[in-house]
């Protein structure tokens, strides 16, 4: 491949889950990130690996017409966004080619069929954030997964998560990270972090179950996401979950329910 430090010419192929954009180059995948689609870049190898190499985007050569400015001025800087340069219709089409290539290559399914993908908006949305203290000062991880970005606001997160950021920001606690979150569960359990498309997926999937259903085995139930919808239906839920955090809230949250009549297994 030449010298680390030797500039190249790559064109993108594809977008690796992450966000990266992926090329080949002397038999080599590399990863570059900040690309988009078809784009013709000039890049420098920072990293080599047996079966892959990393590189750093140096020139768009020829950019994609899917292509925008970034809204973020610490985007490329901060560790907590990868497509902002990406229009949010490319960022989707990429996210659903990488589903459909997963279950081609992982799943074996020679010609997968997708729904539509839901959509919501591109910002504001998230209910939770993980932010870091050093020395009194609160920010997220710069992109190098290392130096500390101090970030007043986050474009990604709901206002009220904002908010309390800014509460925290103001007197900052002794500790190393907070996650800092709405108030849909309390608790360390996990919970959909897109606050728009959490209900429509909801609703999608509990349309999906058939008429006439007595009965689901739920899997990795959480916090109830799924189960509680289900037996407001009158459908007996037998939930599984192995998370000790998610156990609590689950039952804790299921009260809630109207004409919730599921139960919940704890593994």
């Amino acid at each position: 491949m030449g010298s680390a430090a030797e500039p190249i010419e790559l064109t993108i192929s594809e977008l690796a889950y992450g966000g990266d954009g992926v090329s080949r180059h002397e038999g080599q995948v590399i990863f570059v990130p900040f690309t988009a689609l078809r784009e013709k870049v000039r890049v420098v190898v920072t990293e080599v690996h047996k079966t892959y190499s990393r590189a750093r985007l140096v020139e768009v050569l020829e950019p994609s017409a899917d292509r925008v400015v970034p809204p973020c001025s610490l985007f490329t800087q901060c560790g907590g966004c990868a497509t902002q340069h990406l229009a949010y219709p490319a960022e989707v089409r990429a996210k659903v080619a990488q589903i459909e290539s997963a279950l081609k290559r992982i799943g074996k399914l020679e010609k997968p069929v997708l729904r539509p993908a839901l959509t919501g908006p591109d910002y504001a949305y998230r209910n939770r954030i993980t932010v870091h203290n050093r020395d009194g000062r609160i920010g997220f991880l710069g992109a190098d997964g290392r130096t500390l970005v101090d970030v007043a606001r986050c474009l990604l997160a709901a206002d009220d998560v904002n908010q309390k950021l800014a509460v925290l920001r103001e007197r900052p606690r002794p500790r190393p990270h907070y996650s800092i979150r709405a108030d849909e569960v309390r608790g360390e359990a996990f919970y959909q972090s897109n606050r728009p498309l959490a209900k429509l997926l909801q609703q999608q999937v509990v349309a999906a179950v058939p008429e006439g259903i007595e009965s689901i085995l739920e899997g990795y139930a959480g916090t109830g996401f799924f189960s509680k919808p289900l037996t407001e239906r009158g459908i007996r839920v037998v939930g599984v979950e192995s998370s000790a955090a998610a156990v609590p809230v689950f039952q804790r949250e299921a009260p809630k329910a109207e004409l919730l009549e599921g139960r919940f297994e704890d593994r």
